[in-house]
């Protein structure tokens, strides 16, 4: 994934961006439909952050965008993942999953380094 950049909302862009597509690839969504589902999951994010990150997917080619009428108010974009963005969807997952390696091994030896000798360690 791009270097992330820090957003206002206080999440950065590039952890913002493998969320969208996982959530495009359950299913094609606006923007607001994929800020609440990110807000539901606990990923704060202000709709100017997700927006630009569904901008800059989509001019990577990983989704795209169409219009779409609603019976009950403005028509608005309708954005849906890409085969470029289910590959970048994988690449994503196999990066968290060695970070998140990285994460339990540090976490082992701060655990390690940070147990007074004569305290059971906490797990």
């Amino acid at each position: 994934m791009r270097a992330a950049t820090e957003s206002h909302g206080g999440t950065r862009q590039g952890e913002i961006r493998p969320w969208l597509l996982l959530l495009l690839r359950i299913c094609p969504a606006h923007g607001y439909d994929l800020r609440t589902r990110l807000k539901a999951l606990g990923i704060g994010a202000d709709g100017a952050t997700v927006y630009r990150v569904l901008a800059a997917l989509e001019r990577d080619g990983f989704v795209t965008a169409d219009w779409q009428e609603s019976g009950t108010g403005p028509a608005r974009h309708v954005y849906s993942i890409t085969a470029g963005g289910r590959g970048e969807l994988d690449r994503g997952a196999r990066e968290m999953t060695q970070r998140r390696r990285q994460l339990s091994r540090f976490i082992k030896q701060y655990r390690a380094a940070t147990v007074p000798a004569s305290e059971p360690e906490a797990r």
